[in-house]
């Protein structure tokens, strides 16, 4: 067997152990999600369909609450995502590594008495 001499071996090494590092970091950097009470009664008025696309992106929270889709609401420390005509309202809480679902709601009415 042959052995290729460690300084053409070092990139490769190198670049293995930084893929392995970022894998565990992803998985241990999984938020929880937690959903306000209120949540479930704004689900009901929801047609099925869109629940489960609405869930669905709810759960891509989990692994990145800060996507490109995201957007910080300036009010307060909440932030956005829209799935369709709906829009997810949600709050991030890094140190605790959760995900607070505060709205799910049409876009004309998500933003009144909240």
């Amino acid at each position: 067997m042959c052995q290729l001499p460690e300084k053409l071996l070092a990139p490769v090494l190198n670049f293995k152990k930084c893929l392995l590092l970022e894998i565990a970091f992803n998985r241990m950097a999984s938020y929880e999600l937690v959903f306000k009470k209120s949540v479930a009664q704004d689900l009901r008025s929801i047609p099925k369909k869109d629940v489960a696309r609405i869930l669905k992106r709810i759960e891509d929270l989990r692994d990145d609450p800060r996507g490109e889709e995201c957007v910080k609401l300036s009010a307060k420390e909440r932030y956005r995502v829209h799935q369709g005509i709906y829009r997810i309202i949600y709050e991030i809480q890094d140190s605790k590594l959760m995900v607070i679902v505060v709205k799910v709601a049409h876009r004309f009415s998500v933003y009144r008495n909240n």
